[in-house]
């Protein structure tokens, strides 16, 4: 009998060490905590390692008053989540949110009364999409488009909410992912247009044309978001063509501005 129990005792501990190793939550004595203090003796930063080099876990950062500076997640070294980040008397500054550690979605800028100041779209650690800022009082001030770090539209408003200053272009963007394809081969764009504050954008895509080159019997795709992946299969070679149209109504005047471009793909 004692041979059997030494046997399944035996079995047990070699079955239990073929088991693979919970590294973050089972092993918690290889997470290390680290306190950093300011002279004055409060706590400068608070930040976790796993085996003693490699960021995980939550760190927070403190002014030399105590107040919290900000504090993010960190997982395998990268930043993941939202990190908060405060003025020194307290109150909420800005939000980022991290994906991997890149910038990922939408970054909150706040003044110290709580009102938004800006509101900023990005895509892949770079500003891709609309951006907002505002004045203390909620106005908005300013309304850009960018397309990977760069401005593609901008304008600036009056405290009455008109328009008063405005540069870039307004036609809808189009980026292929190929623009030559071979027979049965899907493509892919990557539309975006612009959509103001107090305007109304509408856009369209088709792939039918009159004699004039004029886009016709298009169909209606969204408002929101400004960004659009337009995927398509062509059924013989040659060029293929599709188009799309922005329609922009101002709505406190019911005026409507159309845009239109046209995209060609060769089919080999």
């Amino acid at each position: 009998m004692k041979i059997y129990v030494y046997l399944v005792l035996l079995l047990l501990i070699i079955i239990s060490g073929c088991q693979p190793r919970e590294k973050k939550e089972s092993d918690s004595k290889l997470i290390i905590q680290k306190v950093d203090y300011y002279d004055n003796g409060q706590v400068k930063r608070v930040q976790e390692f796993y085996n003693d080099t490699i960021r995980y876990g939550i760190y927070k950062e403190y002014y030399d008053n105590g107040i919290i500076m900000y504090e993010v997640l960190y997982i395998d070294g990268k930043r993941e989540g939202v990190l908060n980040k405060y003025y020194r008397s307290g109150e909420l500054l800005n939000k980022y949110n991290y994906e991997n550690g890149i910038d990922e979605g939408r970054y909150l800028e706040y003044y110290k009364s709580g009102i938004l100041k800006k509101d900023i779209q990005s895509i892949h650690g770079e500003k891709f999409g609309e951006s907002y800022i505002y004045s203390e009082d909620g106005k908005i001030e300013y309304y850009v488009y960018n397309i990977h770090d760069k401005s593609r539209y901008f304008c600036e408003y009056n405290k009455k909410g008109e328009i008063v200053y405005e540069e870039g272009n307004v036609f809808p963007c189009i980026g292929l992912n190929h623009d030559t394809i071979q027979l049965g081969q899907e493509f892919a764009a990557k539309i975006c247009f612009i959509n103001p504050p107090f305007y109304c954008s509408k856009l369209y895509i088709g792939d039918k044309f009159n004699k004039k080159g004029e886009l016709v019997e298009e169909r209606f795709i969204q408002s929101k978001p400004t960004t659009y992946i337009y995927k398509y299969t062509p059924t013989k070679k040659g060029v293929y063509k599709f188009g799309v149209k922005l329609k922009l109504t101002d709505i406190r005047k019911s005026e409507t501005v159309t845009y239109g471009v046209a995209v060609l793909v060769v089919v080999e």
